[in-house]
């Protein structure tokens, strides 16, 4: 496989919480590499992309933010609602 596509899926792959050990796998099925060329591999793409990778990691963080801010807002107006009752 092409290193810049490798490199891609390597970032795809942790941008979405995806095992390390797994995408290492990946690497080593789709390269040819040994584990521990690959373990360095992903680790430098880690290094190297981590901007990407947390950028890419952000609309999964605001949804969870936004689920628990609406959860909490329910969980509030479902106490003050049975405490005026």
């Amino acid at each position: 496989m092409d290193p810049t596509k490798l490199s891609e899926a390597v970032i795809r792959d942790l941008s979405r919480h995806r095992s390390r050990n797994d995408i290492i796998l990946d690497v080593c099925k789709a390269s040819g590499m040994q584990w521990d060329a690959a373990v360095r591999f992903v680790h430098q793409i880690e290094i190297n992309q981590h901007g990407t990778i947390v950028a890419r990691q952000r609309p999964i963080l605001v949804l969870f933010a936004a689920a628990f801010i609406l959860g909490g807002a329910a969980a509030s107006i479902g106490m003050v609602a049975a405490t005026l009752d």
